[in-house]
């Protein structure tokens, strides 16, 4: 199972009690959304079954990228105790040094655009890096014939 969540979770939550959190920076907020991660990350589990949880992207906004920052940080803290989930690093597929990138090498030595002007949204080409990087993590973890003998060399 690969779920990728949480691109438009950066706003207010409602906490169970119908009370409106309205800022990420307030405590509250951070528990409740880890509390709904750790639900879906627990509901995912059964024998055998391999969950891969992938992390947001660094975004072009300095101020979106900040509550992307939070986000990642409770999927990491509730996928360290779950040892049926492993964590893919958007950033290390798609950032530079971790860092918001919109241009990355193609591999002969020439830039491909990666994200969309927007500065969320990832071309077919950035999709495709990260597709291929969960593809390696599944074959390393579940020990699968790695999909990339067969599929076409990234840039």
């Amino acid at each position: 199972m690969v779920a990728v969540f949480g691109a438009n979770d950066a706003q207010g939550i409602v906490l169970p009690d119908g009370s409106p959190i309205q800022q990420m920076s307030d405590p509250r907020w951070a528990h409740e959304y880890g509390r709904r991660v750790a639900a879906v990350m627990d509901q995912l589990r059964a024998d055998d079954r391999l969950v891969v949880w992938v992390t947001l992207p660094p975004m072009g906004d300095p101020d979106f990228d900040a509550r992307v920052d939070r986000i990642n940080r409770i999927y990491r803290d509730e996928a360290a105790a779950r040892p049926w989930v492993t964590v893919v690093e958007a950033a290390d597929v798609l950032g530079d040094g971790g860092e918001f990138a919109d241009l990355l090498p193609d591999g002969s030595g020439g830039l491909e655009d990666v994200r969309l002007a927007d500065g969320v949204h990832l071309t077919r080409a950035g999709a495709d890096r990260l597709a291929a990087e969960v593809l390696d993590v599944v074959e390393a973890r579940a020990g699968l014939r790695s999909a990339a003998a067969t599929r076409p060399a990234q840039g």
